[in-house]
């Protein structure tokens, strides 16, 4: 990347190399977390700006977006504390949500994520789209591992773990 900058690569190119670069980050670290499935992570939970952890995983996911033709709006309380998590972990939960969201309304439809205080000591992100949900007999199933509504090579159904201090994630479909 470096090497590109230093010749005056375009703009937009070099953004595309810092995605990707993001992007094999993001699979070093899922990869990981995926032989340490069966235990706990022992990761140390860390001051972590919401806002940017928010921003960032939908930035992952614009290229969804966009393929899609689906309209996406970010609420993001400007007010949003620091909070205590594994930035990782909570990226990760995110992007899973936000992609699940986007399937779920492939070929127009709308995704909003919100991030906002619940209280003084609460924070939420929600994930909502505009698709047509997740069954009842499927809703009990949802935090199994490997559990998918998705048809084979759709999805793995495998679920990361986030741990966050006095916070939640809401995934819903309230639009």
């Amino acid at each position: 990347m470096r090497k590109l900058e230093a010749q005056g690569a375009d703009a937009a190119d070099l953004e595309k190399l810092r995605r990707i670069g993001a992007s094999a980050q993001r699979i070093l670290r899922f990869s990981r977390d995926l032989v340490q499935y069966a235990r706990p992570s022992g990761k140390d939970m860390e001051s972590v700006d919401l806002a940017a952890v928010v921003r960032q995983a939908v930035s992952i996911c614009e290229h969804l977006v966009e393929r899609g033709g689906i309209s996406l709006a970010i609420e993001v309380d400007p007010e949003l504390p620091v909070i205590q998590a594994v930035a990782g972990q909570l990226e990760q939960v995110l992007i899973n949500l936000i992609t699940n969201a986007v399937h779920a309304v492939e070929n127009g439809g709308r995704v909003v994520v919100r991030a906002g205080i619940e209280s003084p000591s609460a924070v939420s992100i929600e994930v909502a789209d505009s698709g047509p949900g997740v069954g009842d007999e499927d809703r009990v199933r949802i935090f199994e591992p490997f559990f998918t509504t998705k048809p084979d090579g759709k999805g793995t159904g495998l679920a990361c773990r986030s741990s966050a201090t006095s916070s939640s994630i809401t995934a819903g479909r309230s639009l």
